[in-house]
């Protein structure tokens, strides 16, 4: 070949370079992974080429997005990659401007392909923005977000909350027996055992010194958390529905259900009392809720700010405010909800309260007033919610009432956790994962993570993606 090529004419050697270079050329960019641009996040040729490309992520028959009708489509489900897992997916349910989404779904499918090795996953949805340019069909990709799911519980969570440094979870529920767990890789560290019965509510205290449980075996106790030892336990005539520390751990509450022909009340106790006398204990101050037979039972319930009152929610949908020091009822509401006060719990800097309710609705009011500020709506009753710390975004969970569950698919109960612009009540995304209603969520004190508890047994620590905190809601 060589001596072909030597004794060949001028023009025909450059011809023989010219189709040379072009046959590398082309077979270069047909390479699965071309040699110059090998990057262990693009696990076939399609990946890489989509990390160049901009994602249409809109279909629709607006001008503004018609450019966008003739490319690639992200809601093929899949990248057809060899190696890819089990994955979820995201979609866009609402009015979107396109620029801005497909940056966002951009980002997103980059980060599908850089997590394609993990084993499993939980299914979100897609950040939408706030505008009303055009109305999008849904349109769906992939992406992964794996969840820490926590497993020691053997029936249906009823609340999970962490500590103040936010190093801890702690998680009540109906098999009687709260537990303790590393919030950072899920680890269990013990068990809380002496309860009887359905364990309602949990709180500790700022030091992480004190657990307070109370339960529907007509009692509550006090553990220590480092050893779980039972300090103190105190019987009460009905199952305790609520329970809280004072911000400086000096004192708690509980509440007390309207059952066996005993009233509502709110008990409140000194700490120092407790620890000294244990079961002997009195509270220093009983409220009876119910007195003008116009009150049903507390449901929810939470210290006011600077630990001089405390604010319940009812059965019937109403909120109310006592006074610490007299049992006087200061001011109440019945204008937020018409059905039952699942959840309530505030914002970082206490001046607002989000309050989840079985009317399908979750309302964010001020603190100081109970005016209503925002309302979020969904389409199945809401069993908990709270507000993220770090972004101004709130997350509800609920779903399908427990007793229906077991007739109905996973998909048709809706036992999905649901994130709404905190400000503009748009919704922007959904975790699926559960197959039960959640009954309890909880943000991390830092607001890099959250929590959910289902009517599964399980808890799921779900840990945010880069592209969460990139995300920027446009208005």
């Amino acid at each position: 070949a060589a001596a072909v090529v030597a004794v060949a004419p001028s023009w025909l050697r450059s011809l023989l370079f010219v189709v040379v270079v072009a046959v590398i050329v082309v077979f270069s960019f047909r390479s699965p992974l071309p040699p110059l641009l090998r990057n262990h996040r693009f696990r076939c040729f399609h990946h890489y080429y989509h990390s160049l490309t901009p994602l249409p992520v809109l279909r629709s028959s607006s001008p503004d997005n018609a450019k966008n009708s003739g490319r690639c489509r992200p809601d093929a489900a899949v990248c057809r990659c060899r190696a890819a897992a089990t994955v979820t997916t995201l979609t866009i349910p609402s009015t979107t401007t396109g620029t801005t989404v497909n940056a966002v779904l951009r980002s997103l499918h980059t980060h599908t392909h850089t997590a394609a090795r993990r084993p499993e996953s939980s299914s979100a949805t897609a950040p939408t923005t706030h505008s009303t340019r055009f109305s999008a069909q849904h349109t769906n990709t992939t992406r992964r977000m794996k969840p820490l799911m926590l497993n020691g519980h053997t029936r249906a969570l009823t609340q999970i909350k962490y500590n103040l440094l936010g190093d801890l979870l702690f998680t009540a529920s109906k098999d009687s027996t709260p537990c303790v767990w590393f919030s950072h890789n899920g680890e269990r560290l013990g068990t809380y055992d002496g309860h009887n019965g359905t364990v309602w509510c949990l709180d500790v205290d700022y030091r992480t010194q004190s657990l307070l449980t109370g339960s529907a075996d007509n009692s509550f106790k006090l553990w220590d958390v480092e050893t779980g030892v039972c300090q103190t336990s105190i019987a009460t005539n009905s199952p305790v529905r609520t329970c809280n520390y004072s911000y400086d751990a000096s004192q708690f509450f509980i509440s007390t259900d309207k059952a066996m022909g005993y009233k509502c009340e709110i008990h409140i106790y000194d700490v120092a009392r407790v620890k000294q006398e244990g079961a002997a204990a009195k509270p220093k101050l009983v409220v009876k809720v119910d007195e003008d037979h116009s009150l049903v039972k507390i449901t929810s319930a939470l210290w006011g700010p600077l630990d001089t009152t405390i604010v319940s929610g009812h059965q019937n949908g109403s909120f109310h405010r006592w006074d610490v020091a007299s049992g006087k009822k200061l001011d109440s509401t019945t204008a937020l909800h018409k059905d039952q006060i699942n959840d309530m719990q505030y914002s970082k800097d206490l001046s607002m309260i989000i309050a989840a309710s079985k009317d399908n609705t979750a309302s964010l009011f001020d603190t100081e007033t109970f005016k209503q500020l925002k309302r979020y709506t969904t389409d199945r009753p809401v069993n908990s919610a709270a507000i993220s710390p770090l972004k101004e975004h709130v997350v509800l969970g609920g779903g399908q009432e427990a007793m229906s569950v077991t007739t109905t698919h996973g998909k048709a109960g809706k036992f999905d956790a649901r994130f709404y612009h905190m400000v503009f009540e748009e919704e922007l995304g959904r975790v699926k994962g559960h197959f039960g209603p959640i009954n309890t969520v909880a943000f991390h004190p830092d607001g890099r993570s959250y929590s959910s508890g289902g009517e599964d047994g399980y808890v799921r620590i779900h840990n945010f993606d880069p592209s969460y905190f990139e995300f920027e809601f446009e208005h």
